[in-house]
C-alpha cells in the first residue's frame, strides 16, 4: 500500500528528466507547502535521521513534526538529512495519495493529500444472532498540501474519527469537521478557496471508497456499506491511451527540387541541444551594470515622497532612475500615449514601474530596490472589476458597435428567446524567457539594445522619443525570442527598454535588466477578461434568427492594445454562424489593475467562446445535440457577415461534414453516453467546435513590410528583413528558395534585419549609427 501510494504521486511528479536528477531528500528539505510527495510521506509516518555537520551528532524526527509555517522546516542550519525511513503498512492499515493540478502531469498541485487509516476488527452479538463483524478506526492521518503555508494535518478531524466505526455516516460527519477545520478564504495564496474545499471533500470521499473496496475484496463478510460497481468509478485510475497523430501533405512536384518537400526546422538541433542563444546568454560587458525595478505597492494612490537614502547605503549602488531623469517625452503608450514613462505623482495599479535602481551586480540592485521608501496617499474610487467599472462609468477609448439586418424583426420572427451573461478570466502569457534587455551606450549619444521583443520597431521608436534623440541613433538587436505570445509586443514590455536606456545614457555604461518570474507576471499584463450580456432569438427547429450582444473587457488602467482587441472581438462574435440579424456593442473598462495587453488571438478566442456559449445555451434549451445546431446554422457560400463581407470560396460546411465522418463523431458520442450511464462519478464528454480567425489587422498601415537586398560582385545575395517573431520560419522558407534556385543564385544569406542592421548600413555608409 505504501509503495502504491508513493508511485501514484511519483508518476505525475515532474517529468522523467526531473525525476532522474531530483532526490526525495531534497524534496523534503525544501518544505514546499504545495509538495506532491510530502503529504503521503507524512501520512505514512516517515521518519528522518539528521546528522550535525562537524560533530556527527545524529537525531531522529518524525516527518509529522518536521514541517513548520511559511515553508520552513524543523532543522538547524548545520544539520544534514542522512536518511529517510518509510514504513510499510501493517495489517488492516490503508494508505493512499491524491493530487489535483492544472495539468494531469508535470505541474504543481492545487491540492495534494496523503491519507492513512488503521482499522480494528470488532465483533457485535445482537440478541443471540450470529456475530457480526464491523470495523473501528484505530488511527488516522489526513495530510494536505496547498491549503496553508506548510504541509498540514487535520488534527481535529483525526481526533473525531478515532474509535469511530468505519461507515458512510461516520465519513459524512467527519467531512463537516474537516471543512470547518480548513482555514481557506479568498485571501489564501493561490486563491480558488471554494474549489480547493471541494477538492478536499472529493479526495476524502475517494479515500473512503478506496478503503471500502479493499475491505470488500479482502474481507467480504465484514463490509457494512456495500459499494456498487457504478460508484467505484470514482476511484478508478485514469489511464490515457497513447497519443497518435499523423500529418498529410502533398507530394513534391517532380519539377521542383526542394519546394514542397519536408525538411527539418532550421533551429531544431540548436533548440534540442540547448545551443540556441537568447538575450540572457549575451555576456554583460566588463563595465556593465545591473538594474532592478521599483514597483508601486498601492493600487490607486498619490506619491507623497520617495526616499532613496537607505538604498544609497547598499554597496555597489549607482543610481535611482525616476521621472526626473527622462530627457525626452515623458508620455508613452501603444495606440495613444496615455502613460507616463515613470509616474510623477499618481500610480494607478499595484506593480506600476516607479523607477529603476542600478548597481554593480544583480543582487545588490534587487536589494536596493526594496529599500526605496515611498509614501502614498490612497485615492478613491478604487475600481478592480468590470462590474465596478460599469457602475462608475469608467471606460477607455470610444464606444464600439456593429449592426446587421433588422434586429427587432429578427426577434419577432423568433419562436423562443434566451438571455444570459458569461464571464471569462484573463490568462498569463507564461513565456519561458522572462522580459530581459541589455542597453549599451556608444559615442555621440548612440545606443545599442539587445532585446527579446516581438516589436523591434516599437522599441526603437518609443525609446528614441523618451530619450529625445532620432531613431537612427538606436540599433535594436533581436537574437531570438524565448516565447512571447503578445506579452513582448506592447508598451508593457517596451517601457522596460525605455527605463534601462535612460539609465545607460545617463551613467554612460551598459545596463542590463532581467526580470524574475514573479515580477514579470506582476507587470506584464495578461489577456483581457471579458463579460458578455446576450439575447438570442431562434426557432423551434434551432435556426438562429437574432443576436443582441454586449461585450465588456477589463483593460486595466491604460489603453495599451485594448481598443483594437475589442474591435477584433466584435468582428468575431458571430464565429461561423449566420444569425441573420445581429447587433454587437463593446466597451473597454478602465480599472486599477495592471493594463491588459496583446495575447495570442487578440480578442478572438474570447469572442468565439462567448458565441459558443450562446449556441450551447440554445441547444440545452431545445434539448438537441449541439453539433446538430451548429451544423444547420453555419454560414453558406455567398452569405454576408455582420461586417458586410461576402463569403466567397467558403469551405467550412464541407470541412465540417468531412470531419464528422473522418472522426467517427457519432459512434464516439454513443460510446461516451454508454460510459456515463455505467459510471456514477466519473464522466466523459465529446464536442466538436468550429473556430474563425480572421486574418490581418484593423489598421491598413500595418500590412506594410520591407526588405533590403544586396547583390554583390561575386554573385552572392544578402537579404535583410524585419521578421522577428517567426524569424526561424523566415529562414526556413527562404532556405527553400535558396536551395531551389541554387544554380541561378550563388547563395542567399538570411539574417534578421535587426541583427544585421549595423553591417548592412556599413555597406552603405561609414558611420553605422549616423
Amino acid at each position: 500500500s505504501t509503495c502504491h501510494a508513493l508511485l501514484n504521486q511519483l508518476n505525475s511528479f515532474g517529468s522523467e528528466q526531473i525525476r532522474n536528477v531530483a532526490t526525495i531528500g531534497g524534496n523534503i528539505i525544501h518544505g514546499s507547502s504545495i509538495s506532491s510527495l510530502n503529504p503521503i510521506l507524512q501520512a505514512c509516518n516517515a521518519k528522518l535521521k539528521l546528522i550535525k555537520h562537524g560533530t556527527n551528532e545524529q537525531c531522529e524526527i518524525a516527518l509529522r513534526n518536521f514541517f513548520l509555517r511559511n515553508n520552513n522546516v524543523d532543522k538547524e542550519r548545520d544539520e544534514i538529512l542522512l536518511s529517510v525511513y518509510i514504513p510499510f503498512t501493517e495489517k488492516y492499515e490503508y494508505l493512499q495519495s491524491y493530487k489535483q493540478s492544472r495539468r494531469r502531469k508535470f505541474d504543481s498541485p492545487i491540492v495534494s493529500c496523503g491519507f492513512q487509516v488503521k482499522l480494528e476488527q470488532i465483533q457485535f452479538q445482537i440478541d443471540g444472532f450470529v456475530p457480526e463483524f464491523k470495523w473501528k478506526i484505530q488511527s488516522v492521518c489526513l495530510s494536505f498540501g496547498g491549503i496553508a503555508s506548510s504541509i498540514v494535518m487535520m488534527n481535529k478531524t483525526q481526533d473525531y474519527l478515532k474509535d469511530k466505526p468505519w461507515c458512510k455516516q461516520t465519513m459524512k460527519d467527519a467531512l463537516k469537521y474537516l471543512l470547518d477545520e480548513l482555514t481557506l478564504n479568498e485571501s489564501t495564496p493561490g486563491g480558488q478557496a471554494e474549489y480547493r474545499r471541494t477538492l478536499v471533500a472529493s479526495f476524502f470521499f475517494k479515500f473512503y471508497l478506496y478503503v471500502k473496496e479493499q475491505l470488500q475484496k479482502t474481507y467480504p463478510d465484514t463490509v457494512v456499506d456495500e459499494i456498487s460497481s457504478n460508484e467505484l468509478s470514482a476511484i478508478k485510475t485514469y489511464v490515457r491511451d497513447l497519443s497518435r497523430g499523423e500529418q498529410e501533405f502533398q507530394s513534391k512536384p517532380i519539377s521542383n527540387k526542394i519546394v514542397g518537400s519536408s525538411s527539418i526546422h532550421n533551429s531544431a538541433y540548436l533548440h534540442a541541444t540547448g545551443e540556441a542563444k537568447y538575450t540572457c546568454d549575451i555576456p554583460t560587458p566588463s563595465d556593465g551594470l545591473y538594474s532592478a525595478l521599483v514597483l508601486s505597492t498601492r493600487p490607486y494612490a498619490r506619491i507623497v515622497s520617495i526616499d532613496k537614502t537607505k538604498a544609497e547605503e547598499v554597496p555597489g549602488f549607482k543610481a535611482f532612475i525616476s521621472h526626473l531623469d527622462v530627457p525626452g517625452c515623458r508620455m508613452t503608450g501603444d495606440v495613444v500615449n496615455d502613460e507616463e514613462v515613470f509616474p510623477s505623482s499618481i500610480v494607478y495599479c499595484v506593480g506600476t514601474v516607479i523607477g529603476l535602481v542600478v548597481a554593480d551586480n544583480e543582487m545588490d540592485a534587487q536589494h536596493a530596490s526594496k529599500l526605496i521608501d515611498i509614501k502614498y496617499e490612497c485615492l478613491k474610487p478604487l475600481i478592480v472589476t468590470i462590474d465596478q467599472a460599469i457602475k462608475q462609468q469608467s471606460y477607455l477609448g470610444p464606444e464600439l458597435s456593429l449592426k446587421f439586418g433588422n434586429l427587432e424583426q429578427g426577434f419577432q420572427e423568433s419562436e423562443h428567446t434566451l438571455t444570459g451573461e458569461f464571464y471569462i478570466g484573463g490568462k498569463e502569457h507564461f513565456y519561458l524567457e522572462t522580459n530581459c534587455c541589455l542597453a549599451i551606450p556608444h559615442e555621440h549619444g548612440e545606443l545599442e539594445l539587445h532585446v527579446s521583443t516581438q516589436n523591434a520597431t516599437g522599441v526603437q521608436e518609443k525609446v528614441a522619443a523618451a530619450l529625445g534623440i532620432p531613431s537612427n541613433k538606436i540599433v535594436v538587436h533581436v537574437k531570438r525570442i524565448g516565447g512571447g505570445f503578445g506579452g513582448k509586443d506592447s508598451i508593457r514590455h517596451i517601457r522596460l527598454c525605455i527605463a534601462i536606456s535612460i539609465a545607460a545614457l545617463k551613467l554612460k555604461r551598459p545596463v542590463r535588466l532581467t526580470l524574475d518570474r514573479n515580477v514579470d507576471m506582476l507587470i506584464s499584463g495578461q489577456s483581457h477578461p471579458f463579460k458578455s450580456l446576450y439575447k438570442v432569438g431562434f426557432t423551434s427547429s434551432g435556426l438562429l434568427k437574432a443576436l443582441d450582444i454586449v461585450l465588456y473587457s477589463n483593460g486595466g488602467w491604460s489603453q495599451d492594445c485594448s481598443v483594437p482587441i475589442m474591435e477584433r472581438a466584435l468582428l468575431h462574435c458571430d464565429n461561423v454562424y449566420n444569425f441573420k440579424n445581429l447587433k454587437c456593442y463593446g466597451r473597454v473598462c478602465k480599472t486599477n489593475i495592471q493594463s491588459m495587453t496583446a495575447f495570442r488571438g487578440f480578442g478572438i478566442p474570447q469572442a468565439n467562446l462567448i458565441c459558443e456559449i450562446v449556441v450551447e445555451h440554445v441547444s440545452s434549451y431545445l434539448k438537441v445535440e449541439p453539433i446538430e445546431l451548429r451544423q444547420i446554422n453555419l454560414y453558406q457560400e455567398n452569405d454576408s457577415t455582420h461586417f458586410n463581407q461576402i463569403l466567397i470560396n467558403w469551405h467550412v460546411p464541407k470541412m465540417w461534414n468531412e470531419l464528422i465522418k473522418s472522426s467517427e463523431y457519432y459512434q464516439r458520442l454513443e460510446e461516451v453516453k454508454r460510459f456515463n450511464r455505467e459510471n456514477h462519478y466519473r464522466k466523459r464528454g465529446i464536442a466538436m467546435n468550429p473556430t474563425k480567425l480572421g486574418l490581418g489587422f484593423t489598421r491598413k498601415h500595418m500590412y506594410q513590410a520591407a526588405a533590403l537586398i544586396h547583390i554583390y560582385r561575386d554573385g552572392t545575395v544578402l537579404l535583410t528583413h524585419g521578421g522577428t517573431l517567426h524569424f526561424d520560419n523566415w529562414i526556413f522558407n527562404f532556405d527553400y528558395i535558396r536551395n531551389e534556385f541554387h544554380n541561378s543564385l550563388a547563395e542567399i544569406v538570411l539574417l534578421d534585419f535587426y541583427r544585421i542592421l549595423t553591417k548592412s548600413l556599413l555597406s552603405i555608409r561609414l558611420d553605422p549609427f549616423a
